[in-house]
């Protein structure tokens, strides 16, 4: 896992491009910056604060992470999103980071898939 002090569309520094590219393939960026955020000096500080959240998560059980991603087969995303929206959740947020526009569209229309089988779509 990599967390930026960007979007995540933004490599810094630009020669790390394949860094980000096996990252993304084998493992996950996370950023709580917009996608096109250019990188300022002062987002590092609160990268640096996730940084220290997200070394505190390794501690979490691998069963409690199972039961709240969105992670797996459309189906079992279905019922994720459908034991959400019972749990009174209303908006979902989907950022696409494929290594390119084909894995990417691929991903959306999981996406929409497993909100159609969930039922809960308006």
């Amino acid at each position: 896992m990599a967390v930026i002090a960007s979007g995540h569309d933004i490599v810094y520094p630009p020669e790390n491009h394949a860094l980000r590219d096996k990252i993304v393939a084998t493992g996950m960026v996370l950023s709580t910056y917009p996608p096109g955020m250019p990188i300022k000096r002062d987002q590092f500080l609160a990268r640096n604060a996730i940084k220290r959240y997200c070394e505190a998560m390794a501690a979490v059980p691998y069963e409690f992470v199972d039961r709240t991603s969105l992670l797996g087969p459309v189906e079992r995303i279905a019922e994720r999103m459908k034991a959400y929206a019972q749990a009174g959740v209303t908006t979902l947020s989907i950022i696409v980071f494929d290594s390119d526009i084909e894995d990417g569209v691929q991903t959306l229309r999981s996406a929409v898939k497993a909100l159609e089988l969930s039922g809960v779509s308006d």
